[in-house]
């Protein structure tokens, strides 16, 4: 299990806190490089080298989060 926040805080940085927040798309095209993937350590290491993050909202309001990993930068 990979654990986030989608407060404003170091571990909510990455793609899935930035889209919770913002209600917008956000992109990871370069794990390994990207700072402000908090467990990029980790999912390097299970092959994961780029990520979306899809908001999913009731009305204007975000619920959750749809992440779509792939095994290739870009």
């Amino acid at each position: 299990i990979i654990l986030t926040t989608r407060e404003d805080d170091p571990v909510g940085q990455g793609p899935a806190g930035r889209a919770f927040r913002t209600g917008a798309p956000a992109v990871s095209n370069d794990i390994g490089n990207d700072e402000s993937f908090f467990y990029r350590e980790r999912a390097v290491e299970r092959g994961f080298r780029s990520c979306a993050a899809f908001p999913l909202k009731f009305g204007d309001k975000s619920i959750g989060v749809l992440l779509i990993y792939a095994d290739e930068m870009g």
